[in-house]
């Protein structure tokens, strides 16, 4: 996975959507990012479809915005592990790409194929979004400490678990945190 490091602005714009959810996160009682995106969604009143994308692109998902609805779109294929990731990317479409749309738009995840260094602005953000909401600091930091720089694949693989997400997910997020993850 490339690491695609963003600019201050872009960063400062994840930092304050995030604080935002995390406002709303206050009321939500959840147990783990499954309760939690559920528990989002609803109180954002944004629908969410699961289907077959069946795209040649490799879209695994959209975030859609007009004046009548919200909706989030899931590839019905994925894993659970990137269903939740993808909810949440496009929750960061929402917050980070949406608020300025005065037009319909339609955003879309793309399926990872060696292309993330050359991926939108908006893309990366939406990325960095669903990597902090789903994997948050404070959580993981109990985990890593007394670990060291260098995070053996059991660790990553015990995160991965305990958080729901992807394994790649998790060596990115460490990795901008200044981690080694190792493979084996």
């Amino acid at each position: 996975m490339v690491q695609k490091l963003l600019s201050k602005d872009d960063q400062s714009a994840v930092n304050s959507a995030l604080e935002e959810v995390r406002i709303i996160a206050d009321d939500l009682k959840y147990q783990n990012n499954v309760e939690f995106l559920n528990g989002l969604i609803k109180h954002l009143r944004i629908e969410l479809f699961e289907l077959s994308l069946k795209s040649k692109a490799g879209h695994v998902g959209a975030y859609l915005k007009s004046d009548e609805t919200e909706a989030i779109f899931i590839d019905s294929n994925l894993s659970a592990e990137e269903k939740i990731y993808t909810v949440a990317h496009e929750l960061g479409h929402k917050y980070l790409d949406g608020k300025t749309a005065a037009d319909p738009r339609l955003w879309f995840r793309m399926k990872n194929k060696g292309e993330e260094k050359n991926q939108e602005p908006s893309e990366c953000r939406a990325d960095e979004f669903a990597e902090r909401l789903l994997l948050p600091w404070k959580n993981l930091e109990p985990i890593l400490f007394g670990e060291g720089k260098v995070i053996p694949l059991w660790i990553i693989e015990k995160i991965a678990a305990k958080f729901m997400v992807p394994k790649d997910v998790v060596k990115s997020r460490l990795t901008k945190e200044g981690f080694k993850c190792m493979s084996t």
